[in-house]
């Protein structure tokens, strides 16, 4: 129950005025989040508008120098087979990681101090290793071993480098054949 000591038509009054009141700060506060939002999507309405005139310009671009592109597509691509067949044709040759294995298998107490294997042409290997011999028999072993791992391979060692009976540096060159 209300105590007021104001009348009853006066109360109407005021109830009716307060709603008018509300009605219009409510209409008001929705006005404003309209033009809030308006003016915040303008920034997104001007960047698509952007994009699109750009897109349709690229796509009329298009258009007119398609042929150009294609030919440079149709170039890459066949350069791309090109490099697959030569890979896919490298899958079966031997492996130069093999080559150094199997040469630092055969050492025994030598020591190598450099190892450089080349590929002259595509037919032939050429491997030049140098190091330190104990002995003149262990360096005219490790020789024969060499020999023994590729049959048909040249095994060159410079007689002037068996003139020591001990601790003789060495370089030898072996060339092979490729299957």
């Amino acid at each position: 129950m209300r105590h007021t000591f104001t009348p009853k038509s006066q109360r109407a009054l005021l109830d009716r005025e307060y709603r008018a009141r509300a009605a219009a700060a409510l209409f008001v506060a929705l006005a404003s989040a309209v033009i809030v939002g308006i003016a915040a999507l303008i920034p997104a309405f001007v960047r698509v508008r952007t994009a699109e005139q750009s897109a349709l310009q690229t796509i009329a671009s298009d258009k007119t120098g398609s042929s150009t592109d294609a030919e440079a597509i149709q170039g890459e691509l066949s350069a791309a087979g090109n490099m697959v067949s030569l890979l896919s044709s490298g899958r079966g040759a031997p492996r130069l990681s093999d080559a150094i294995r199997q040469i630092s298998s055969v050492r025994s107490r030598i020591a190598l101090s450099s190892f450089s294997i080349d590929r002259e042409g595509t037919s032939s290997i050429v491997a030049v290793l140098q190091g330190v011999a104990p002995t003149r028999d262990e360096l005219i072993s490790f020789k024969s071993r060499l020999e023994g791992l590729a049959p048909g391979a040249s095994v060159d060692l410079p007689i002037s480098e068996l003139a020591k009976s001990s601790d003789i540096d060495f370089s030898i060159r072996l060339a092979a054949e490729l299957p």
